[in-house]
Formats: structure tokens, sequence, C-alpha cells
């Protein structure tokens, strides 16, 4: 089994004990060579209904642009495809 895959996440929340007909928070942590592009990822994915925050890496030089949102797991989304 995939763990990159939609189904092997919803199993592994069932597993333990998830119930995943409720809202997650799912975070996407995007990595960027400095903060320009990391200011600008931010902006669009706003535009899309994300969260996000920006951040000095706390490791290297690179910037961190943490996206995240609320929703119920689903195995087409979590596969990257539209519900």
């Amino acid at each position: 089994m995939n763990p990159n895959r939609g189904k092997f996440i919803l199993d592994q929340l069932r597993r333990f004990g998830s119930d995943t007909n409720r809202k997650h928070e799912v975070s996407f942590w995007l990595y960027f060579p400095d903060q320009a592009s990391a200011n600008q990822a931010a902006s669009s994915i706003g535009k899309n209904g994300l969260e996000t925050e920006i951040a000095k890496s706390a490791t290297d030089a690179n910037w961190l642009c943490l996206a995240y949102c609320p929703h119920i797991p689903d195995e087409k989304i979590l596969d990257g495809n539209k519900p």
C-alpha cells in the first residue's frame, strides 16, 4: 500500500480513532529560497480560501509558507484530484 495515497491516509486516520466524517486541519509546508517568494505563494494560496503563515526556516536559509485549512478528509482530494 502506498503511504502517499488517500486511501492509506484515511485508513491510518481511522486506525488511530479519528472520525473521518468530521473536519480535520490539513497543513501544507512549502519552503522557498527567499521571503518574497514565500509571500507571493501565500498571496496566491490565500485567494483559494486557505490560511497562511510566513516564517524563516528554523533549520536553514529558506522561508516557510505554511498553508492550512479545515476540511473533511476526502480520498480524491488527498490524491491530488478535484472532488
